[in-house]
């Protein structure tokens, strides 16, 4: 004899009537239901997090980047004032 607890109360599902056991089938194909989206959504989020994740790196590689041609860019212009002082025999 399956049993059922509703509210703290026991029932016999065998001495239910058909509409109350399909109201039963109906809420616990629902609560399966919610757990498998539930699931679905932590796995969405961690692939979001992932995706995530990988987009700072580019991020942060592209900011290094852009940081040494700047320090490279520096560099050139310095070497080109001092060619240009030595040319023109300019000292300090």
């Amino acid at each position: 004899m399956p049993k059922v607890v509703i509210d703290g109360k026991e029932y016999d599902t065998e001495k239910l009537p058909k509409e109350a056991l399909e109201l039963i089938n109906s809420i616990q194909f629902i609560d399966r239901e919610v757990t498998n989206l539930q699931n679905q959504i932590k796995i969405h989020l961690s692939a979001r997090n992932f995706y995530f994740l990988q987009l700072k790196q580019i991020l942060s590689k592209r900011q290094e980047e852009k940081q040494e041609e700047k320090q490279e860019k520096k560099q050139e212009d310095v070497n080109s004032v001092e060619g240009i002082i030595q040319d023109d025999k300019i000292k300090f």
